[in-house]
């Protein structure tokens, strides 16, 4: 399904055929897809960390540990009809959609799974793999179909087909590409994640000319400074004796808690931690 019939001159019509305002989700295991117009409703992307902290007796603070960062994005959007034609339509888009959240088996007796339900999902710029423009990789936790009885509905030959009807998800990503920064080359990802413009270039100390192009920009600004101290405690840790004092610094440089007057080397000569 990718094009969209309303009624004769509607506006929703020319959006999505002709400038790609649709939302759309690519069933991995099967390769179908379907699309929606962009009535969206709710649009939300969030990143976490997530850390592990210890309590240690005698210290105020606990020790985090940083495990990773997920991206889950909120959607929600209404599917309007403008016709009867488009309520038949619209039914059969979300009757495709929820079948989608079935995995893919090995025989009919689905005896034996062979695809997880996985899905791209891809709204313009703000859903999209920022290496190609396709869609990101993720799983949906579940759909809401949710009818605006106020509307009422469609009924022809004993079928209900709803004029409005509201649909939401939660879709976490799985990042398909290299994240974080690494201190020869800047930034991992591409330069345009995650939405397709972009930001600014990132500072790091003792990169001058490392990798031609690499994401840097003069050094001299306290952040940088700080984060140099960080990779010259990184480069020094195989010179650590083991136990607390070895894990006091990778705590430090995991953490970003490097303090001015703190030796890298000896973190308990400190006097401001």
């Amino acid at each position: 399904m990718s094009d969209f019939f309303g009624f004769e001159g509607d506006a929703s019509d020319f959006l999505a055929n002709n400038l790609s305002l649709f939302i759309e989700f690519l069933h991995i295991p099967t390769g179908y897809s379907t699309r929606f117009k962009a009535y969206l409703t709710d649009y939300q992307d969030g990143f976490t960390s997530n850390w592990n902290e210890e309590d240690v007796y005698g210290r105020m603070d606990p020790i985090p540990t940083f495990q990773n960062t997920r991206r889950q994005i909120t959607l929600g959007w209404n599917v309007v009809a403008g016709s009867v034609d488009e309520a038949k339509s619209n039914l059969r888009r979300c009757t495709d959609l929820f079948s989608m959240l079935y995995p893919m088996y090995d025989s009919a007796n689905a005896s034996s799974l062979s695809s997880p339900p996985l899905f791209k999902l891809k709204f313009r710029n703000l859903i999209s793999d920022s290496r190609n423009g396709e869609g990101l990789l993720g799983k949906v936790n579940g759909f809401t179909f949710a009818p605006d009885l106020d509307m009422s509905f469609v009924d022809e030959d004993g079928v209900l087909y709803p004029k409005d009807v509201a649909l939401n998800c939660d879709f976490t990503v799985l990042h398909t590409h290299d994240m974080g920064y690494s201190p020869s080359y800047g930034k991992r990802a591409p330069d345009v994640f995650p939405w397709g413009v972009h930001g600014s270039p990132i500072s790091l100390v003792g990169t001058e000319g490392k990798a031609e192009g690499a994401n840097y920009v003069a050094v001299g600004n306290p952040e940088g400074e700080q984060l140099g101290a960080l990779l010259s405690a990184t480069s020094q840790m195989e010179m650590l004796q083991s136990g607390a004092d070895r894990r006091h610094i990778e705590l430090l440089v995991e953490s970003y808690e490097v303090q001015e007057n703190c030796d890298p080397v000896e973190p308990d000569i400190c006097e401001s931690y």
